[in-house]
């Protein structure tokens, strides 16, 4: 398992989302449960307001984009991709409020693809995307597990919050560096 937290501003997210878009290494999914199989790819985000999570296909020559898991209880006849079968990476949105960051969230499983190779491939890919994301984040010892791109870190000395999960411990100016 692999998970990176993190914090963006919106038009950062956008761009982060757009360049998976236009690379050939991924398809992208809006959402977790689907009415099909074989799910529709997007191909832009207009409103990332809209947007909770983003599945992160990663592609490759041994399957398609099919999705291998059923929904339950309130999903039952939905299809969804199984985290621990399928060669994906999530994408949680963190929601921005008036000045309060919710963080957003790479994560995926590594190992349980039964296919030797599409295995190695999804664990290269995802740790190669995981590194793309971390280049443009900092952190410090207050915010750790958490990150931060440099434009969050100017909106926090203009009274923005960053909210350490749902609900939890808030950061500010003056407490971003454990003072």
């Amino acid at each position: 398992m692999s998970q990176l937290n993190f914090f963006m501003t919106k038009d950062e997210l956008v761009n982060e989302i757009n360049q998976l878009l236009n690379s050939d290494d991924y398809l992208l999914f809006d959402k977790t449960f689907f009415d099909s199989e074989s799910p529709e790819t997007i191909s832009k985000i207009t409103n990332i307001e809209s947007v909770n999570r983003i599945i992160i296909w990663i592609k490759n020559d041994k399957r398609l984009p099919t999705c291998s898991a059923k929904g339950a209880g309130q999903f039952e006849g939905k299809f969804l991709f199984d985290v621990y079968k399928d060669p994906i990476i999530e994408l949680d949105i963190g929601k921005t409020g008036m000045t309060l960051f919710s963080p957003s969230r790479l994560f995926h499983k590594a190992g349980w693809i039964e296919d030797k190779e599409l295995r190695e491939l999804h664990t290269k890919s995802a740790n190669k995307l995981v590194r793309t994301f971390k280049k443009k984040l900092t952190t410090t010892s207050r915010l750790k597990p958490f990150y931060i791109t440099e434009s969050v870190a100017k909106l926090l000395t203009s009274d923005y919050e960053l909210e350490l999960g749902e609900g939890g411990m808030r950061v500010t100016k003056h407490n971003i560096n454990g003072t």
